[in-house]
Order: C-alpha cells, then structure tokens, then sequence
C-alpha cells in the first residue's frame, strides 16, 4: 500500500511531466516565429538598437531545454550513471553557463564583469551529466543575478572552486537581499518561496534551487546554503567519487 508521501510523490512526478510536455510545443513554435520576424526585418533593412531578437530566443531556448530537463527529472527515463561522462568544470560547466546567462545579466542592469570566478584550477575533471549539472548551476546563479540589483547593495557575483572533505564544491556568492534564517531546508521543497520574497519584483516559480538540488542528489552529491546574507552563499557538492582517479565502480551516482 503506497504512502501518503509516495502518491503525492507520484501526482507531482505526472503534472510535471505534462506541464513540461505540453509547453515544449507552443515554445519551440514562439522560437520559429522569432526567427521568422527576425528574418522579415532584415529583409526590410529593420534595424534596432539593441538585439531584441537575440535576447528573446535565448531566453526561449533556455525554457525549451528547461522543459525537457524537467520532464526528464521528474520522468527518471535514464540515470546519471548512463549519460556522465569527463567534464572540466571551468571549461564545460561553469563557463558556457555564464555565457548563457549574459541576456539575464543585461536585463538586470549588470555585466559580465560583474561576475568574479576563481579557485576551479584546483578542481580535477568530473563524471557528470554536463546538461544536468550546467542546469543546476544555471537555475542557482540565476537566483543570484536577479536579487542582486537591489539599490545600495554590491552587484558583484562570487563563482568559486573549492576541494573539501565532503567533495568538490562550486560557491556561488551574492550580496542581494538574502535568505529568511526561517526558510531553512524548506526553500529546496518543489515550489517553495520564502513568504517575504513575494512582493519583490521577480519572476519566479520556485523550480530551480528545488531542480539544483535533485540534479545533485542524481549525482549523489547535494546543494545547501551555507550563508543566509552578507553574502548568500549556495554551494552544490559533488562527491569525490566522481574525480576521473576515482575507481569505475564508485563513479556518477553511487553513493
């Protein structure tokens, strides 16, 4: 007889899955149709000051890749054993995400100097799902990019590399409004939002520190807030086992 928790478990895992599916069509049709007006306008010699359709279909593209991911989390069609492979965290994770992430950045007013990363020469080369884990990363920087505009507060964002005894850690950092202390480990529950952030000017749905977390679970390793405020601090872990020196037998998702 399954548990309160299992069948609530089991009607999360199946609206998810439609909710994603369904909006994979209507998504991938606005992306065509972007480039269609794109097209038209450089047909007619349209010319804008700023690249509206370069913005719009990145921003696009990433709900569209969000759609699959989530649909394949919450579907659990493969595990992360199957599609790890060796990643260089700088090169295949952190970077490529914080070049996506540059229309987040301009739209909140910052640049990409805003942004300080550093300590990930000492990180070796990982098992991971590359798409996974640059989600995960992706969905916390997010996070930080849209609460650290606020006014008389720093801008900058800390992305640092760290080796410790519970495993390889990438740190992301910001000096925004914070964290209520009252949220706790609550604020990783699939759609949880901290009651005082409602009224602030940001579009969130509550989805991606809950993603980061299960994307870091699949890995075996987790995320948790190690500061509140003065800075955030999010901090995913990835286990030791994942190192590419690590034996076959204790690699992607073993625990």
């Amino acid at each position: 007889m399954p548990t309160n928790e299992q069948r609530q478990g089991e009607l999360t895992k199946d609206v998810m899955m439609r909710v994603a599916h369904d909006l994979q069509g209507p998504l991938v049709g606005l992306r065509a149709t972007l480039e269609r007006m794109r097209w038209e306008c450089d047909k007619i010699a349209v010319r804008f000051e700023f690249d509206y359709f370069k913005e719009l279909e990145a921003y696009v593209s990433e709900a569209v890749r969000w759609s699959q991911v989530v649909y394949t989390l919450t579907g659990l069609h493969y595990g992360v054993r199957e599609r790890a492979r060796p990643a260089d965290i700088a090169s295949e994770i952190v970077g490529p995400c914080l070049e996506s992430l540059y229309p987040v950045l301009t739209r909140h007013n910052l640049s990409d100097r805003d942004i300080r990363v550093r300590g990930f020469r000492q990180l070796p080369p990982v098992h991971v799902d590359r798409d996974l884990l640059s989600l995960a990363l992706y969905n916390v920087l997010d996070n930080a990019i849209k609460y650290s505009n606020a006014p008389g507060r720093r801008t900058d964002i800390q992305v640092e590399g760290r080796v410790s005894e519970s495993g390889y850690e990438i740190i992301v950092r910001d000096f925004g409004p914070g964290i209520p202390d009252k949220a706790g480990d609550d604020i990783f529950r699939l759609g949880a939002r901290p009651l005082d952030m409602w009224d602030r000017m940001v579009l969130k749905a509550g989805l991606g520190l809950w993603c980061a977390r299960r994307i870091l679970e699949l890995h075996g390793g987790t995320t948790e807030i190690r500061s509140c405020r003065n800075p955030t601090e999010v901090v995913l872990i990835l286990p030791r086992s994942l190192g590419l020196d690590a034996p076959s037998g204790e690699r992607a998702g073993r625990r």
